[in-house]
């Protein structure tokens, strides 16, 4: 009887220590899973990533060539999610419990940079897109909004010029005359190209100020002067405002693209030189 007991005594432990153990190797497994899984779902979407800011980048390329294309009208951007987010709204734990609690560097490859230090860069590259993709959408707004504001009042003062010289061509000489059909020429179907008409204007202006100081009794002269003057204005404030956001446009793609190859960097040396633990080590907080 003592002996029955003994051995069912024993089996009872020994089953139920198989039991923890089971269950024990079983979370131990999952939480590997997991782990892993998490891992490969971070580093492919730095892959999954590449095309829509390889396609902003061109799309960026273009937009700045179509800025220096000299018309007044504001040019259009197309905006494409880079999908950073998806893997910026991650924990913080997350990756720490990825990248560095539970994972080590491979047999015999050199310790060129700590865990630590892979983490901080993905989780800072991944911020800084995401913040990237917010800022050029807001860059966007403030470029449209300058020259919706310069092409209204490039058009009102276009119109007094238009009036003005309406009303006294005969007042004017045959060399500015001329100028005029030059303009004529180059707005025709409204498409006003500034590189184009900066010259022409410019020589209407010499041309003016020339008829001011040779006949101070010209009263046209001296009444198309301040038109010409706000015209000119304008073509400045144009110009400067294409080469600023000619340069901020270009900057912004520029480490848009730099951010991008940090993260595939990045990605390549964890793929490449780290590995997860072993599964009896892996945690799970």
């Amino acid at each position: 009887m003592t002996t029955e007991i003994l051995v069912s005594t024993i089996t009872a432990i020994t089953v139920f220590f198989l039991g923890e153990v089971f269950v024990w190797f079983r979370n131990k497994k999952q939480a590997y899973n997991d782990t892993k899984t998490h891992k490969e779902t971070i580093l492919n979407w730095i892959t999954f990533m590449e095309s829509p800011i390889t396609d902003q980048t061109k799309e960026l390329e273009s937009f700045i060539e179509k800025i220096k294309t000299q018309d007044i009208y504001p040019q259009s951007l197309g905006t494409i999610s880079f999908l950073a987010d998806k893997v910026d709204n991650l924990p913080l734990e997350s990756y720490i419990l990825t990248f560095i609690i539970n994972s080590k560097y491979k047999k015999g490859k050199k310790e060129k940079h700590t865990l630590q230090y892979l983490t901080h860069s993905i989780i800072n590259q991944f911020r800084y897109l995401v913040n990237m993709e917010i800022g050029l959408k807001e860059s966007f707004r403030g470029y449209k909004q300058y020259f919706e504001n310069l092409t209204k009042e490039w058009f009102i003062y276009w119109q007094q010029l238009s009036d003005f010289l309406k009303d006294n061509s005969l007042a004017m000489s045959k060399e500015c005359l001329d100028y005029l059909k030059a303009i004529k020429n180059t707005t025709v179907n409204e498409k006003h190209n500034i590189k184009e008409l900066e010259p022409i204007i410019n020589s209407i202006i010499e041309l003016t100020v020339k008829e001011m100081h040779v006949n101070p009794q010209n009263k046209y002269a001296f009444s198309f002067y301040p038109i010409l003057q706000q015209v000119q204005k304008i073509i400045i404030d144009w110009t400067v405002g294409v080469r600023n956001y000619s340069k901020s446009f270009e900057y912004e793609k520029d480490k848009m693209l730099e951010s991008y190859n940090s993260l595939k960097k990045t990605k390549e040396y964890l793929e490449n030189d780290t590995k997860l633990r072993w599964v009896f080590n892996i945690r799970t907080k």
